[in-house]
């Protein structure tokens, strides 16, 4: 099970908030919970774990989301717009100063989930940009990964990540 924004350390939401973000942060969370198991498989595939499960310490699979107007699904409040691996540290929206607490959160969840046999956690970052509001709201997710049962999928992530979360799909 992958945790959602379990810290209150002020890199939930990104500077520039407008008074709209508790009912955007509201639904990116629902819309979270609602393709968690999609985020995690496809997160694993973008992450290649099953190369270097160290990868997990140093990256982020970013997911960046436009609101869709007028949707009423918790599955489709959001879509796709692009998706990457990225280094914790270059991560934008986040506040300076702040990719330091973001690495001893990986590494806190890492070793807190190492306490039930798994290898590690990851983190997830979905990042929700209002273009009415012209604010970023973020939402990060901690996913603990067992590298003994990680394979090579041998797909292409990306284009299947957009058909499912732009469709509303779920796993």
């Amino acid at each position: 099970m992958c945790l959602l924004n379990r810290s209150s350390d002020g890199l939930s939401v990104a500077e520039g908030q407008v008074a709209d973000d508790h009912d955007v942060m509201r639904r990116l969370s629902k819309f979270t919970n609602k393709h968690r198991s999609l985020l995690l498989a496809f997160a694993l595939q973008a992450l290649e774990l099953w190369t270097d499960p160290s990868r997990s310490h140093k990256y982020a699979f970013v997911v960046y989301l436009r609101i869709r107007e007028g949707s009423t699904k918790p599955e489709q409040y959001f879509y796709a717009t692009s998706a990457e691996v990225a280094l914790v540290d270059s991560l934008v929206g986040i506040p300076s100063g702040r990719h330091q607490t973001l690495r001893e959160d990986i590494e806190a969840e890492s070793e807190r989930v190492k306490q039930f046999g798994m290898t590690g956690s990851f983190l997830v970052v979905l990042m929700a940009w209002d273009v009415k509001q012209g604010g970023i709201t973020m939402n990060k997710v901690f996913c603990p990964f067992d590298a003994n049962r990680l394979e090579s999928p041998g797909q292409i992530w990306k284009q299947s990540l957009f058909v499912l979360l732009n469709n509303g799909l779920l796993l």
